[in-house]
């Protein structure tokens, strides 16, 4: 009964199912499709067989099962090559996205037809990651370019961003860095009339913000109007991270949700001329140029698709459950692309989506308040709970931390985004009209002023935010299990005994970890081009770094990601030539600076870090050679990951 009412719901999850036995275990897909057409066999056997229909529908989920895992095959012929691209090459490429002017080296997303070889012209199709610097370079440039390409990789430092895996659900695997000197413009392609016209009206939309809008308040209202966060500085990210905000930065479905809505209202203003089958298409169609103006994600995708289908269902009078639409949504993602069940936005949103749809009715139902106002504050809250308990064990997965008062948060942020979002597309139609256009402007700053105001006092609360959660990928599936039991047996009243004794053994056994990080004492070198040296214990940190600007801020990035895992006051110190003497309970360390790099002497243990091939070993100390010094097996060697050792 459950599959014939949801049955994208498994569908879904059989093609998941399906892409992930692909994924891990890379079968040839010659085999891959033999499998599919027995499975196709053993179905149609079983419909003959009047005995066996009950066994027909396990038929049918391998025969998806094994459709994916096909799909998935051919997804990976298609974006993953060899590793041809890991040497100096000359190729032709065109440049598909690029970042703005903003930054040195601009990030660009770009897709390789040609690589020159021995005055040969070899055809090649793969998409690369390629850092430019210069400012010249635009979306659509066809360039000959000449860089040493090579597979992205993690670098090793603790708590670091899992670039690989990131990148790879981009069907991206390689590397590039082009300067001014090494790339030749040969031609540009125009992007369709439709791109066109939506980068077009991008643009508009940026220039009519920065009329009105400077600062901080402009990079805000970029990222949550148009979802381009290239303006938004380390500072407010890690604020908005640390209330538990960062999602309101990136249009999502709460965006398209406030948008529609508002297009409703205004619609039924004009009952004359909007009938409310028109009012329903007028704000469908301008829905998906705001999908496309910023930029497809896949929150945006999701919610575009949902509205569409809610709002097909409704001009034909069918009615389906929304559960059902979320799922169907995320089938027509993961047919087009196998590898978006691997974007961490991807995950987040839908589970926050289906913790909406399954667990907000009864979280709400635990409280009533007579009070409307009062009553819709608990209601509002109670979406944010039943989204977080759906994305609470991922969010710790992958980012280490938790913000404490996320509900608190979410009050806040639901009007402070219904009102920027509105106003900026009031400015986007009014700006015209100049006195019009410069009080919205106003208006918007004072907004955007306040919504960042009660940002940094949600982030300077005492315990804003818990760090130090490092958890395996187990506990996060079993977590999922404990909410899936919850979820279909919370009827019985003998589960929640079950559910609650489990809910506190995984949360002990998190919290357990997370004590033992935040009492570690250890000493980090870091894998960077710049000296880096950390000393942590307990709840004290010491970094060391090169005496310049560059390398402080470096410092202040790898420190910042390693303080997520083992949290820690942190102090910033700058190599002074000469001796320097450390004391951290009982630990004692010696750091000794010279020009060709560190000797270090840690509780009586020698090491020395060589920033210069002068320095030799001269008696039993160990070396440590920065990741830019050639490669000695007898040496630690930093390009291989962060070195640590651990303290008393």
């Amino acid at each position: 009964m459950f599959f014939y009412r949801f049955p994208f719901v498994y569908i879904t999850i059989l093609l998941i199912l399906g892409i992930e036995f692909q994924s891990n275990f890379d079968f040839e897909t010659n085999s891959l499709l033999v499998a599919l057409i027995v499975a196709l066999i053993v179905v149609l056997i079983l419909e003959k067989i009047k005995r066996a229909k009950n066994f027909q529908l396990v038929g049918i989920f391998l025969v998806l099962t094994m459709s994916a895992s096909l799909l998935m095959s051919l997804k990976q012929k298609t974006i993953y090559k060899n590793d041809a691209l890991n040497l100096v090459e000359t190729v032709q490429l065109k440049i598909d996205e690029i970042a703005g002017v903003e930054k040195v080296w601009r990030k660009a997303i770009c897709r390789i037809s040609f690589i020159v070889r021995e005055d040969k012209v070899q055809s090649y199709d793969e998409k690369v990651l390629v850092y430019f610097n210069t400012e010249k370079v635009i979306k659509g440039d066809v360039l000959i370019v000449h860089t040493q390409f090579s597979k992205i990789y993690n670098k090793g430092n603790p708590g670091e961003f899992d670039a690989v895996n990131y990148w790879k659900s981009q069907g991206i695997q390689s590397m590039g860095f082009v300067s001014s000197d090494d790339y030749k413009l040969i031609d540009h392609e125009n992007a369709n009339y439709f791109s066109t016209a939506l980068m077009s009206l991008q643009e508009n939309f940026k220039e009519t913000l920065k009329q009105h809008l400077e600062g901080e308040n402009l990079a805000i209202a970029q990222a949550l109007v148009l979802g381009d966060k290239n303006l938004l500085s380390p500072e407010v990210k890690s604020s908005f991270s640390k209330a538990g905000a960062m999602h309101v930065l990136a249009v999502s479905g709460l965006h398209v949700g406030i948008v529609l809505f508002l297009l409703m209202y205004l619609f039924s203003l004009f009952p004359r001329i909007f009938s409310k089958r028109g009012a329903l298409i007028a704000a469908l169609i301008i829905i998906w140029i705001y999908a496309g103006v910023t930029g497809f994600s896949s929150s945006v995708l999701r919610a575009t698709i949902m509205f569409s289908i809610l709002t097909f269902g409704g001009v034909i009078g069918r009615k389906t459950h929304p559960l059902n639409l979320l799922f169907f949504s995320a089938f027509l993602m993961i047919a087009w692309n196998p590898l978006v069940i691997y974007n961490i936005g991807f995950q987040l949103s839908y589970l926050a989506m289906i913790g909406i749809f399954t667990l907000y009715k009864p979280i709400s139902l635990l409280f009533y308040f007579k009070n409307k106002w009062i009553r819709k504050i608990w209601e509002g809250t109670a979406v944010g709970i039943a989204a977080q308990c759906l994305t609470f064990p991922l969010t710790l997965y992958y980012f280490h931390q938790f913000p404490n008062y996320f509900a608190l948060t979410n009050i806040g942020m639901m009007t402070f985004a219904g009102v920027v979002l509105s106003l900026g597309l009031f400015l986007f139609t009014l700006n015209k009209l100049i006195v019009v256009g410069k009080l919205i402007g106003v208006a918007l700053g004072i907004c955007l002023s306040a919504m960042l105001f009660f940002i940094q006092f949600i982030e300077n609360l005492p315990f804003s935010v818990a760090k130090g959660f490092v958890i395996q990928s187990e506990l996060v599936l079993i977590a999922y299990c404990i909410i899936l039991i919850f979820y279909l047996f919370q009827k019985k009243k003998s589960i929640y005994y079950l559910v609650g004794i489990s809910t506190i053994a995984l949360f002990s056994m998190i919290q357990f970890n997370r004590y033992q990080n935040l009492g570690t004492n250890e000493l980090v070198v870091f894998n960077s081009k710049d000296m880096v040296i950390t000393v942590k214990s307990g709840n004290k940190m010491i970094c060391y770094h090169d005496p310049n600007e560059r390398s402080f801020k470096n410092a202040q990035f790898l420190v910042g990601n390693y303080e997520k895992i083992k949290p820690a006051e942190i102090e910033f110190r700058s190599f002074e030539l000469g001796k320097t003497s450390i004391q951290l309970g009982s630990n004692e360390i010696v750091l000794t600076s010279k020009k060709e790099g560190v000797r270090m002497d840690v509780n009586g243990e020698e090491f020395i870090i060589r920033k210069d091939y002068k320095w030799q070993k001269s008696s039993d100390e160990t070396i440590i050679d920065m990741p830019y010094i050639h490669e000695n097996p007898k040496h630690i060697q930093l390009k291989n990951g962060a070195f640590v050792f651990k303290l008393n």
